[in-house]
């Protein structure tokens, strides 16, 4: 059971935290905002879009329009290219995307990037525990489980 007691420590109370989170989505979301601008604020993209002087939701949406993937496109080549703080300030990876509208495209991801998925999965992975726990026969060994049919193991890291 070991692997997946490290994943039950490391979800534990994400679900009601979750749930908690959702009786006050409109202060979470300001500080979720506040919290990326303050991260990216030193990368080129959020200087140049003043993201220092962003004080709330309402100036950020007037300050920077809706925009759709090909605008980013010349700051993700930019940071292909090397000026890796180009559009976000804590880069470490690329995704590619399956291209299911308009073709693949790449995404960059830092760590806080990964944290906000882990966030996303979390409270879901701790409401499964909870409501399916495994068997023993359904554990496999080692640091990290296979996840959702796929080969590759699902890696679980505590969330900072």
């Amino acid at each position: 059971m070991q692997a997946w007691d490290a994943i039950r420590k490391a979800v534990e109370g994400e679900r009601e935290k979750f749930i908690q989170s959702t009786r006050m989505t409109a202060q979470v979301q300001e500080q979720v905002l506040q919290g990326i601008l303050h991260r990216h604020r030193g990368s080129r993209f959020g200087r140049e879009h003043d993201f220092a002087f962003i004080g709330d939701s309402r100036q950020y949406a007037h300050q920077l329009p809706l925009t759709e993937y090909r605008q980013t496109r010349p700051w993700i080549k930019a940071m292909l290219k090397g000026d890796r703080q180009a559009l976000i300030a804590d880069w470490s990876h690329f995704e590619t995307t399956g291209g299911s509208e308009g073709g693949a495209k790449i995404i960059p991801y830092g760590a806080s990037g990964m944290r906000g998925f882990q966030k996303a999965l979390y409270p879901w992975l701790d409401d499964l525990l909870q409501q399916r726990p495994p068997s023993a026969r359904a554990v496999p060994t080692g640091p990290s489980v296979p996840c959702c049919g796929q080969t590759e193991p699902l890696k679980v890291f505590p969330l900072a």
